[in-house]
């Protein structure tokens, strides 16, 4: 039986583009701008995302406009001139494990890969009285998708220090202040959004009655709930790298 071994990144710059070409010339170029725009809307506004802003009011309108400004736009600079630079397949786990090292591209890839399983589950339980089962899935998907940003963001910044030479067809305006800036914005947001998923209420003057469904008056068993998933998350990178090594 044929061992299958894990395919490592290539550091040469010329096997890199050699095989950068190879795959994008089996690619057609089907999608213009305005596709992009409609399916970065339809996968973040579903149905459950327009009864939560109906929930919310009016006010809500405007912090999805001042969301859209200080993240989605930072982030998306973030994305366009990384995605550039380095288009090889594995996308955040690949800018990652390149600016940080392997541990931080595995949690990375971890991050995405069990908060879309936590998402994935939810229909599992459809139909029953599982209102804590939902909000700690769901919770959990938010928590993981947030904590694997904190890493994916800064890589910009530390990539254009580390490989300065690297060609990019696309640079975030601004320079070094720019990519400085939007890098900023976009982990400042992911920090603060893994802080209030982590601790519901935060800054408020009653944070227990910001505890989602089936968790009321229950913070600790909210906390342990999300806590105790991304502890493993974040220890699986190393067991995994001591196994690798004994072998």
């Amino acid at each position: 039986m044929a061992t299958v071994r894990p395919v490592e990144l290539a550091t040469d710059d010329v096997a890199v583009a050699r095989r950068s070409r190879a795959e994008r010339s089996k690619l057609r170029r089907e999608l213009g701008r305005l596709d992009a725009v409609c399916l970065l809307i339809s996968a973040i506004v579903v149905l459950d995302t327009l009864g939560a802003v109906a929930k919310g009011g009016a006010q809500t309108l405007t912090w999805l406009a001042v969301v859209a400004a200080l993240f989605f736009v930072p982030a998306g600079l973030v994305i366009a001139e990384l995605g550039a630079a380095f288009p090889i397949q594995g996308g955040p786990y690949v800018w990652a494990r390149l600016a940080f090292g392997r541990y931080a591209g595995s949690l990375v890839a971890l991050g995405f890969v069990w908060a879309t399983v936590a998402l994935a589950a939810l229909p599992l339980r459809a139909g029953n009285d599982n209102s804590r089962y939902f909000s700690a899935a769901l919770t959990l998907s938010i928590a993981l998708l947030a904590l694997a940003n904190l890493v994916v963001f800064p890589a910009l910044v530390r990539l254009r220090s580390s490989q300065p030479e690297r060609p990019r067809p696309f640079r975030v305006p601004g320079g070094p202040a720019g990519a400085l800036a939007v890098t900023a914005l976009a982990t400042g947001w992911s920090a603060l959004v893994l802080a209030a998923v982590l601790w519901p209420g935060l800054g408020t003057a009653d944070p227990g009655a910001h505890l989602p469904d089936g968790f009321a008056g229950d913070r600790l068993s909210f906390t342990l709930a999300l806590l105790v998933p991304l502890a493993a998350v974040l220890a699986a990178p190393s067991l995994l790298a001591r196994r690798h090594r004994r072998r």
